[in-house]
Formats: C-alpha cells, structure tokens, sequence
C-alpha cells in the first residue's frame, strides 16, 4: 500500500515539473499534506 501512494506521489511530483510551476495553490497543499501522510505512516 505504501509503495503504491509513492509511486502515485513520483507520478504527480513528475507531472507537476513536466506542467511547470503549479500556479493553484489549493494543489501544492494537498501535495505537502500527501507528503506529511507519508512521513507520519
């Protein structure tokens, strides 16, 4: 299961660079929170 969530985060960090800098901050949020999820487990 955790693999699986860090794979999707490696997707998501690779797409946001491929689409630039993330201009909706609502978005880089929910991807700090993924990350404080991860670290916590």
């Amino acid at each position: 299961m955790a693999s699986n969530i860090a794979l999707v985060l490696l997707s998501v960090f690779a797409l946001s660079i491929n689409a630039g800098p993330i201009e909706s901050p609502q978005d880089s949020n929910i991807f700090l929170n993924d990350m404080r999820f991860v670290d916590s487990e």
